[in-house]
C-alpha cells in the first residue's frame, strides 16, 4: 500500500505542478487592475484546486490525498489574501461536497496550509522588504516540512478512527510534498521575476 500510495501522490503532484505551471503563464499576461488580477488569481487557482482533488489517491473511503496543501500555502505564500482567501472557499466547498470520513480533515488541511502560507508571507515581508520575493529553494523546503506537519497533526487530530493512517502516510507526505513545495515555489518565483 506505500508503494502504491507514494506512485499516486507523484501522479497527483506531477498534475499539480503542469497545472500551476499553466496558470503562472496565463496569470502573468493578465494585464488588469490589481483587485481584478487577485479575483481572477484567485478563481484559476481554485479551479486547479478543485481538478487535483478531482483526481486524488484514496486511501479508504472518504479518505483521500492530493497536493492542495501545496497549491494553498503557495497561493498564501506568493499570492496574498485575496486570491487565497477564494481558493480556499472553492476548495473548502469542494471538500464538503465530496464529503466522507475525511472531509473535517481535509477542510482543516485547506484552511490550515493555506493559513501558514499567509502568516509566512506576512512575517517575510516585514523582515525582506527589500526583496520580499526571494524564496531560496531551502526555505522552499523548510516551508514546505512546517506545513505538512501542520497537515499530519490534522490528519491526527480529525481521523482518530483510522488509527493506521499516520503510519502509511506520514513518511510520503513529509518527503515527496515539500520537495513538490520547492518545485511549484520555484515556477511562481520564475513567473513573478518575468512580469
Amino acid at each position: 500500500m506505500n508503494r502504491e500510495f507514494s506512485i499516486g501522490l507523484i501522479y497527483n503532484l506531477s498534475l499539480l505542478l503542469v497545472l500551476s505551471l499553466i496558470f503562472s503563464i496565463v496569470n502573468t499576461r493578465i494585464e488588469k487592475a490589481k483587485g481584478l488580477r487577485d479575483v481572477l488569481a484567485g478563481v484559476l487557482i481554485g479551479i486547479i484546486g478543485i481538478a487535483i482533488m478531482g483526481n486524488p489517491v484514496f486511501f479508504v473511503e472518504g479518505v483521500f490525498f492530493d497536493g492542495r496543501s501545496i497549491l494553498l500555502s503557495m497561493t498564501g505564500l506568493f499570492f496574498g489574501i485575496i486570491p487565497t482567501m477564494i481558493a480556499v472557499l472553492m476548495t473548502g466547498f469542494y471538500r464538503l461536497l465530496v464529503g466522507g470520513g475525511g472531509a473535517l480533515a481535509g477542510l482543516a488541511t485547506i484552511l490550515t496550509s493555506s493559513f501558514i502560507g499567509f502568516v509566512w508571507r506576512k512575517y517575510r515581508l516585514q523582515k525582506y522588504v527589500l526583496d520580499k520575493m526571494y524564496f531560496p529553494a531551502i526555505e522552499l523546503y523548510i516551508f514546505g516540512i512546517v506545513v505538512h506537519m501542520a497537515m499530519l497533526v490534522d490528519l491526527y487530530i480529525f481521523l482518530p478512527q483510522q488509527n493506521d493512517t499516520l503510519s502509511i502516510v506520514a513518511l510520503p507526505i513529509i518527503t515527496l510534498y515539500p520537495i513538490a513545495s520547492v518545485f511549484l515555489g520555484l515556477i511562481i518565483k520564475s513567473q513573478i521575476d518575468k512580469t
